[in-house]
């Protein structure tokens, strides 16, 4: 029983962990995007 909440929060764990990182890139990238076009220069 103990193992089963433990790997249940392990997932819930790593499924969270997940989505942080994958907002964090996508806001990155619109971060980086915003400063290009405010400066116009894009690449």
């Amino acid at each position: 029983m103990t193992e089963l909440m433990f790997s249940v929060f392990f997932f819930q764990f790593l499924v969270i962990g997940s989505l942080v990182l994958c907002v964090l890139g996508v806001a990155v990238l619109i971060g980086f995007l915003w400063i290009d076009l405010r400066d116009k220069q894009i690449w």
